[in-house]
């Protein structure tokens, strides 16, 4: 078993359970702050094991939070959950409409669980494009500054602790703020002429962000950020690897990851690939796992992203399921939060992407008996001052 390096901080961490995290279907109780009123709050890695997460808002926005979701997710997971994810965009259909999100933060809280905003800087839906309102430029020139300062003051007011996942899945040009729409492999049109302006841009309006979140007359303390890679990412370019995007362990708190399986039905067996051909072979520097492992040592891995979809033809759902939750278990990989994407959506081509946990029986059980293990139970921890 690999050892667990996350483990080892020279942060003093506060422990603090969440009652209602103890049974799915808990009453729907406001849990009180972990931390004192004057003190700044973050999520801290479990003490032993991983966070059990789920990301099940509806495609095509992302964003649906209620009761009633999260309910459902549990009982067919067989296990509560210690963190939703759902997608707030800036904007759309080209629109800026920059809002902090608070009933769905407090939906997720008053469940006993935390929210990881998916906090993606486009106001039009579409990927493999430039969004017509936002770049990284403007971000960093403060263009939006007025409007983001009252979503982080939003923020603070709940005195909610919750993860901002910053442009996630940033090494993927499926996004506008990949380096790819920011500058790409150019040196010499922005900052330090020895680093590629695309990335430096995005690290540059990530930095920019966290300022802002933290002025004195802001004070949005109870934040923890995440900095989001994907396994893969594309293109496969020198200046597109994670470690030029990444903006500092001042600005980071936690480093998460993507990690998919097919997604898109194909019925041959050749492109189906498991959970560890995706990350590969953690003893191999050149591996993605290894390679995401390196930016940081001293900050904890969270795969807030994992699925595949249901594909008898190609591979065995139930197996990859198992595999996966295995390999994090085992110490394989070092993740401290674990966060299927149970989603099922239409493709252009009419093929259906089932990425539910329940999509076939094989797929529930398979689940279900992985999340069942003591392992994936870790109760929450925070982080005051």
């Amino acid at each position: 078993m690999r050892s667990r390096v996350g483990r080892i901080r020279a942060t003093v961490l506060f422990a603090c359970t969440v009652a209602t995290l103890a049974s799915a279907g808990a009453a729907w109780g406001v849990p009180p702050s972990p931390c004192a009123s004057n003190e700044g709050v973050r999520i801290a890695p479990p003490a032993s094991g991983a966070y059990h997460f789920g990301y099940f808002s509806p495609t095509p926005n992302e964003r649906t939070v209620t009761r009633d979701s999260i309910d459902e997710f549990e009982t067919l997971a067989g296990r509560p959950v210690a963190g939703v994810v759902f997608s707030d965009p800036w904007g759309t259909r080209g629109k800026l409409t920059i809002g902090f999100p608070t009933r769905k933060v407090r939906t997720i809280w008053r469940h006993g669980a935390v929210p990881v905003v998916r906090f993606t800087p486009w106001t039009r839906m579409v990927q493999g494009r430039r969004d017509p309102i936002i770049s990284m430029q403007r971000i960093i020139n403060g263009r939006f500054d007025a409007a983001l300062l009252r979503w982080f003051r939003a923020a603070a007011a709940t005195e909610i602790p919750m993860m901002i996942d910053v442009g996630v899945e940033v090494n993927g040009d499926w996004f506008p703020w990949n380096g790819r729409y920011n500058g790409g492999g150019v040196r010499d049109r922005y900052g330090d002429p020895s680093y590629p302006d695309g990335p430096e841009r995005y690290r540059d309006a990530y930095r920019h962000l966290v300022r802002l979140a933290r002025r004195p007359d802001v004070d949005a303390d109870n934040l923890t950020w995440t900095f989001h890679v994907d396994a893969g990412g594309w293109p496969d370019r020198w200046w597109n690897q994670p470690r030029w995007y990444y903006p500092g362990d001042r600005y980071v708190d936690w480093i998460t990851v993507s990690v998919y399986g097919e997604q898109v039905p194909s019925g041959r067996p050749e492109r189906w690939t498991s959970f560890t051909d995706q990350l590969g072979d953690p003893d191999d520097p050149d591996s993605p796992y290894a390679r995401i492992r390196a930016i940081s040592e001293a900050r904890p891995l969270g795969l807030i992203e994992v699925g595949v979809t249901e594909d008898p033809d190609a591979g065995d759902k139930g197996a990859w399921i198992a595999e996966a939750f295995a390999a994090v278990r085992d110490g394989t990989y070092d993740f401290d939060l674990v966060s299927w994407w149970h989603e099922r959506w239409r493709n252009g081509s009419g093929k259906i992407s089932n990425l539910r946990i329940d999509s076939s029986p094989g797929a529930l059980a398979a689940y279900r008996d992985a999340v069942a293990d003591p392992f994936f139970g870790a109760r929450l921890r925070f982080v005051c001052g």
